[in-house]
């Protein structure tokens, strides 16, 4: 049995990287249930409903965490949200979902550091997956480290990409392989030149053998980001 200690969850919300000023938070998916007990029975059953999934995090007031809170509250569409409770790393475990924020709190007290709280409420449920590139700098090219599950599957999934830090044109990709030889892309993100987040469904197969793949072109070109992958 093994367990994560707190301090190597990471969270990403749309084109940032929280971790530095979060200290905590808490996920949360819900069910709808419908009564269907008739009267001739003596116990009740129910059917399943609507799905929801919420998002609190606590944190620390600072002005490159404040400035995104506040833009980004009550925007009209949704951001990509990544909650990484071992971190970033390729094969670590994430939970992916577009959500908006709905609430910003700040909380001041005498003898204490000011907080900053925010709520962001998802659109259905979370998936679940595995991260194929930890939030890193990249300057050329390149391709990622190969995960691999325990056999393909047929039920397409969730691409997820988060960009903090851009300068140049990068391209990313999610590939998959049979053979982790032979790769062909799968999802393809919207070319970034500055700090940016995106989601991308797929359907149909995806193959056992997963990695991201990057151009990036430009005199000095440099990024940071992060993606992942939810098989549905």
């Amino acid at each position: 049995m093994s367990f994560t200690h707190s301090k190597d969850s990471r969270f990403a919300f749309g084109a940032n990287a929280l971790a530095a000023y979060l200290t905590g938070y808490t996920t949360s998916t819900t069910t709808d249930t419908a009564d269907t007990t008739p009267l001739a029975e003596s116990a009740r059953t129910y059917v399943g409903g609507l799905s929801d999934s919420t998002i609190t995090a606590s944190g620390l007031f600072e002005p490159l965490y404040d400035t995104p809170a506040v833009t980004t509250l009550g925007a009209a569409n949704g951001s990509a949200v990544t909650v990484a409770p071992e971190g970033f790393a390729v094969g670590s475990p994430v939970l992916v979902v577009s959500g908006r924020e709905i609430s910003y709190e700040l909380t001041s007290s005498v003898g204490e550091v000011v907080g900053a709280n925010i709520s962001i409420q998802g659109d259905g449920r979370f998936d679940a997956g595995v991260s194929l590139y930890d939030l890193a700098e990249v300057t050329a090219s390149g391709n990622g480290t190969a995960h691999t599950a325990a056999a393909g599957t047929s039920g397409g999934g969730i691409a997820t990409l988060h960009v903090t830090a851009c300068t140049g044109t990068l391209t990313v990709k999610i590939q998959h392989s049979t053979n982790n030889s032979t790769w062909s892309d799968l999802a393809t993100f919207t070319a970034a030149t500055a700090a940016t987040s995106e989601r991308v469904t797929v359907s149909g197969t995806v193959n056992r053998y997963l990695r991201a793949s990057w151009t990036l072109t430009g005199a000095g070109a440099a990024a940071t980001f992060t993606t992942s992958f939810a098989r549905r």
